[in-house]
């Protein structure tokens, strides 16, 4: 029995514990850099270099669905069988897009979603964190962006200053949704493929230009009529478009 018991404690000991901190708004910069850091390595030993760093619109970034997105992925990464978490209404990225698919892709990517206020430039949770990541990754790094709303333009942001800080790093895709305000939408060199969604309705959005020419940036208008989902208005319900979850999925690959 004693054999026994110490035998099966081995192999608990043995089982894959995740419990990572991701970065949260309010955290201090130290904070955000260790959280990151230690973050990176252990995705190294797990076997995966894809970080997507997603942006809420305005006034969509809930913490309490941050913290049930990552409690849900630990989850699913620890080998159990979790209820996909509720109780998110109107964080739409979270929600409608990354919980929503996170079942088929958890053990491939990491995720960080964060608000679009004060995000994108330097000494930002988003750029601190791609930092550290692409310390421990470097060029291998997989760096997926994604924007909704207002949330379009922190995407923006984190694009150009990366591009300016780090010009070798590319940005393996990107994924804009509604990106709003009007204000020169322009796909830098940094980033593989850009796919854009708007409409023309409610709170509508902006295609993205790109100097490279063909190739580079997909813009897609979409009709309102095209639209559906339970949010309410055709802004929000960009998010469930089949375009919108096609398209993130192949960027997770």
């Amino acid at each position: 029995m004693r054999k026994l018991l110490s035998l099966l404690g081995v192999c608990l000991l043995s089982l894959p514990i995740y419990s990572t901190e991701r970065p949260l708004p309010g955290d201090g910069q130290k904070e955000v850099l260790d959280k990151c850091q230690n973050w990176a390595n252990e995705a190294k030993d797990r076997g995966t270099h894809q970080l997507v760093v997603a942006f809420e619109g305005l006034a969509a970034f809930k913490k309490k669905a941050a913290k049930k997105l990552y409690s849900y992925h630990d989850a699913l990464l620890a080998g159990k069988n979790p209820k996909t978490p509720s109780g998110t209404s109107m964080a739409y990225v979270t929600d409608n897009l990354l919980i929503k698919n996170l079942r088929k892709h958890y053990e491939k990517t990491n995720i960080l979603v964060l608000p679009h206020t004060k995000e994108g430039k330097p000494g930002s949770i988003s750029f601190s964190c791609v930092s550290e990541w692409k310390k421990v990754f470097g060029q291998e790094l997989d760096l997926i962006l994604v924007g909704h709303s207002f949330g379009g333009p922190a995407a923006k942001r984190l694009m150009n200053s990366l591009n300016k800080q780090f010009p070798k790093l590319k940005i393996s895709g990107m994924l804009s949704m509604d990106p709003r305000l009007k204000n020169k939408f322009v796909t830098a060199p940094n980033v593989g493929k850009h796919f854009v969604y708007y409409q023309k309705g409610f709170l509508r959005g902006y295609p993205y230009s790109d100097p490279r020419g063909e190739g580079f940036t997909f813009n897609f208008h979409i009709k309102g009529k095209d639209i559906s989902g339970s949010e309410g208005n055709n802004h929000a319900n960009l998010t469930f478009y089949k375009g919108v979850q096609d398209t993130y999925l192949n960027l997770i690959h």
